[in-house]
């Protein structure tokens, strides 16, 4: 036995309840529904009683409509709920929890927080802040732990840096949903994670995931959580193979990397065809670029001379040039000099 007439019974008298009761005898569709339904009337009492209550209703005076719905909707709805059942089909999985606690928090409360660090657009940021400052208990839900790591990676960085601020300060309970699903290979995003990671646990800590690099060159390289930001300078030392002419020669650079060797590195290191540093730059110091296309002439049979000279510092400034004329053109300097107090250049 169907029991869909019922279900269409529910649903227009609740339409009714909504629209009024002013137009119940214009209504085809709660008239039809109540044709439908009357071959279950004589299926069980209690179907009975309602059909009994739709005929009266849609032959009422309008003064008794309004009452004579309500009482209808109300056992029409009470049928409805006892004719539920249980069960599935297909083979059932036990459910896995998710990140986070629970807490006794409504869903309209924590609306706004989970918009912040979900959503795009303005106010975000202060959504955040003042969530944190005023309630820092709403951060270990679990309807917000996982929207907190996954904000790790969004667009706006300083966002993140305070997704990643409030991440440290959970503590070490959170490492198993940090290191759930960390992809080493990721961007900014596991990189964030990384360092939540170094600082609950200590700055070893990392997922414990291995990838095997082309094997070029004999060295292992951990991810650490802290990142190396430092100008350097200095003299190659002793160097094999192709580019063995470097040797002695200065270099000067920048390093910015989070992975580390596990053993101590010179500024360049190989042999052969393979070698790799962690400068960047290096090839801007004098003579380095040159001495590296020398040794490719060399080995290919070609004429250095014939290159011709390149000042990548000459060409270097050009681009800024290049840069800041396009600036120039594009933005209204004379307010850009006026927010800064300044006197058009």
């Amino acid at each position: 036995m169907s029991l869909q007439p019922l279900y269409d019974v529910k649903a227009r008298l609740e339409q009714t309840a909504i629209a009024g009761v002013g137009l119940l005898g214009e209504d085809f569709r709660l008239w039809r529904a109540a044709e439908s339904f009357k071959p279950l009337a004589a299926a069980s009492p209690v179907f009975g009683r309602i059909d009994a209550g739709l005929d009266k209703l849609l032959s009422a005076p309008p003064g008794e409509q309004t009452g004579l719905l309500l009482d209808l909707l109300a056992l029409v709805d009470a049928v409805a709920y006892t004719q539920a059942k249980t069960g599935g089909t297909g083979e059932l999985f036990p459910l896995t929890g998710g990140p986070g606690q629970y807490q006794e928090l409504s869903y309209s409360r924590l609306h706004p927080l989970l918009t912040a660090l979900t959503g795009t657009g303005g106010g975000r940021m202060n959504q955040l802040k003042d969530t944190w400052e005023n309630h820092p208990e709403f951060f270990s839900d679990y309807r917000v732990l996982s929207a907190l790591i996954a904000g790790l990676g969004d667009s706006y960085s300083d966002l993140a840096e305070l997704n990643e601020f409030i991440l440290k300060e959970q503590g070490a309970w959170i490492v198993p949903f940090l290191k759930e699903g960390f992809d080493p290979s990721g961007k900014k995003e596991m990189a964030r994670r990384v360092e939540v990671l170094a600082a609950v646990e200590g700055a070893e800590a990392a997922p414990g995931t291995e990838l095997s690099g082309l094997g070029l060159l004999d060295m292992e390289t951990v991810f650490r959580g802290d990142k190396v930001q430092t100008q350097t300078r200095g003299r190659f030392g002793e160097i094999e193979g192709l580019l063995s002419s470097l040797t002695g020669l200065s270099y000067e650079g920048y390093e910015i990397h989070m992975g580390r060797s596990r053993e101590a590195r010179p500024a360049l290191t190989g042999k052969g065809n393979v070698y790799g540093t962690y400068i960047h730059g290096v090839f801007d110091a004098p003579n380095v670029a040159d001495e590296v296309l020398k040794a490719l002439c060399r080995r290919k049979g070609a004429d250095f001379a014939r290159l011709g000279a390149f000042d990548a510092a000459s060409y270097r400034e050009r681009q800024y040039d290049l840069l800041a004329d396009a600036v120039r053109a594009n933005l209204d300097m004379d307010l850009v000099y006026r927010s800064m107090g300044v006197g058009r250049r």
